[in-house]
């Protein structure tokens, strides 16, 4: 059908059609929309629609024409909460009662455990007694893994909060992120860098040794972002890992992409399922 029609717009809409219409002999994989996963586009019916009319117009029209056209597909993009907005407090206010949604709807599904990513919770939890409550009384329904941060005799950390039955564990980062959460310098240029670059933020402070929760009698290993590509995190060959990241600093970049990758390869190499959660890339189970 596609390569007898000469109009564009009757192909995008055969090809949108397959996609979204029962197959009548029970094959689920006409997902056209595969295309653009590993993209920055997202894959939602009205952003593959969106697309697929930007394309059958593009093909109508003049090339002068096309730029404008083109420019559509900006509104197909998948966004996030930009990351200098993500700690202002009506946004932090927005982010908390969205993750509590996430949490609740979980419950209702069944699920033993709900992870959430890293710094999902912008703010340092061990402060906030309220929201601790909050999350404490789901956890006799759910056990909750996630991040934010924890200020502890005026040390920062960046950290994995864990729920359990009422319970409440932290699991602070041990491999930080050079140049990112701490500078790799000699004291003076560290502090230089720090004023010059980072308004005067000290260094995070890391754990000695990683963390293992206990959720149903099954241990877990926690891994926050830059640690799950990180030999160290996997030495004893954990045999499951609880990775949570925040990729919105990396966007647009190769970065979700290789660090995906270096999660397969430590994951293979030690015999680890790595249950890995990122706001920007979308999750995934590594074994």
């Amino acid at each position: 059908v596609l390569a007898l029609s000469s109009m564009p717009w009757l192909r995008a809409v055969f090809l949108f059609g397959l996609t979204y219409l029962a197959d009548p002999f029970g094959f689920d994989w006409m997902r056209a929309p595969l295309l653009f996963v590993e993209s920055y586009f997202g894959t939602q019916w009205w952003q593959f629609a969106l697309i697929l009319f930007v394309l059958s117009i593009v093909a109508s029209l003049k090339e002068k024409e096309r730029f404008a056209a083109v420019l559509l597909l900006l509104l197909a993009l998948n966004y996030d909460t930009p990351q200098e907005l993500k700690w202002r407090p009506r946004m932090v206010e927005i982010a908390t009662e969205s993750n509590l949604l996430e949490i609740d709807r979980a419950i209702e599904e069944g699920y033993d455990l709900v992870l959430l990513p890293e710094s999902t919770f912008a703010l340092y939890l061990n402060l906030d007694e309220e929201l601790i409550k909050r999350l404490k009384r789901r956890s006799y329904r759910i056990a909750i893994v996630t991040g934010a941060l924890l200020e502890e005799n005026g040390l920062n950390y960046n950290v994995s909060y864990f729920f359990h039955e009422g319970e409440m564990q932290i699991a602070k980062k041990m491999v930080l992120v050079p140049f990112g959460e701490y500078i790799p310098l000699p004291e003076f240029a560290r502090a230089f860098i720090n004023d010059l670059f980072f308004n005067g933020a000290s260094d995070y402070s890391s754990a000695e040794a990683p963390t293992d929760f206990r959720i149903k009698g099954v241990t877990f290993r926690n891994a926050i972002c830059y640690e799950a590509t990180s030999e160290a995190l996997y030495e004893g060959s954990p045999k499951y890992m609880l990775a949570i990241s925040n990729n919105g600093w990396f966007v647009p970049s190769i970065e979700p992409t290789l660090q995906e990758l270096l999660i397969r390869y430590y994951a293979r190499n030690y015999g680890t399922v790595v249950y890995h959660t990122t706001n920007r890339s979308g999750s995934s189970i590594v074994e």
